[in-house]
């Protein structure tokens, strides 16, 4: 399949991700610290018990919140917070709404690091992954961090109570690890009392992070669901599936045989006026054209 975007450096992104995956969801290890369980049940157990069971609803930024619901930690759980917002801007793309530098990125996370007591450093092996990103999420993303990054966590709590077999069932199966992703309930008190659109885009991003060959770049479930149902696409499901991704997957396959491998469908403009009857080719044009000139190669 040609879900996996290339190009611009994304390379980066998904090496980091295959590490993650390898150390947080395969074994208990880090990120950060290779040989040191920072993934483990004990760890986001108490990360969960000091974020998101202490949510702050007041006014100020998330970083100043968090230092507060953090302050005096074991090094350990600062450490595996830099690790969950490292997973958590993976996806970002640093142009367009709601993007973010890889320099924001960066300096987020090392902020949190710089809280401990013991402070680690950040991997310079893991610089390149902060870079292009995968994906626009927009102003949500950020709008609904706590939210965002919570689902992180609650995610890998309950990954960790998998048995060994179960677990390597389901890296195995991209469609069983969807079915335990979007079945996560959360417990915690910051998300088990809020619907799923507000962590609904990192889910997505998950998946895609985890099984960039079967899922879809995109976050947003609308543009999902207008791929999944585009009247000039329809016809390319040729096999009955409710879930969108089973429908999108059989869109892409139908467009490659009369198109070519690796199209994006955001990128392509002629298989994007096929399902976003919002796109406006002349705007994209512009966009592009004005995007070149600030190269300074014209």
């Amino acid at each position: 399949m040609g879900s996996r975007k290339t190009g611009g450096g994304v390379e980066n992104v998904y090496a980091a991700a295959q590490k993650w995956v390898d150390c947080a969801l395969r074994s208990d290890d880090s990120l950060f610290t290779p040989g040191t369980p920072i993934w483990t049940s004990q760890w986001l157990g108490e990360l969960r018990t000091r974020f998101l069971n202490h949510p702050d609803d007041g006014r100020s930024r998330f970083d100043q919140k968090l230092k507060q619901q953090l302050a005096d930690s074991r090094s350990e759980i600062y450490q595996l917070m830099g690790e969950v917002l490292y997973l958590h801007f993976l996806i970002v793309s640093s142009e367009g709404i709601g993007g973010i530098k890889p320099s924001t990125k960066r300096s987020g996370i090392d902020q949190v690091l710089e809280w401990s007591k013991q402070p680690v450093e950040f991997p310079s092996d893991l610089v390149n992954g902060l870079g292009p990103g995968i994906a626009r999420p927009g102003v949500a993303f950020n709008t609904y961090r706590p939210y965002q990054v919570g689902f992180l966590i609650e995610f890998a709590e309950q990954w960790k109570e998998l048995d060994s077999y179960e677990l390597q069932r389901l890296l195995a199966d991209p469609w069983a690890f969807k079915e335990f992703a979007m079945g996560i309930v959360p417990r915690s008190e910051l998300l088990r009392n809020i619907g799923p659109d507000r962590y609904r885009i990192q889910r997505e991003a998950l998946l895609h992070l985890v099984f960039p060959d079967t899922f879809e770049r995109m976050v947003s479930v609308v543009h999902k669901n207008s791929i999944a149902n585009a009247p000039a696409l329809v016809h390319l499901v040729t096999e009955p599936a409710d879930d969108v991704d089973h429908r999108i997957q059989q869109i892409r396959k139908g467009l490659e045989k009369g198109s070519r491998r690796d199209f994006d469908f955001y990128d392509d403009v002629p298989i994007r006026i096929q399902w976003d009857p919002k796109f406006k080719p002349w705007d994209e044009f512009v966009k592009r054209a004005k995007d070149y000139v600030q190269t300074g190669q014209l």
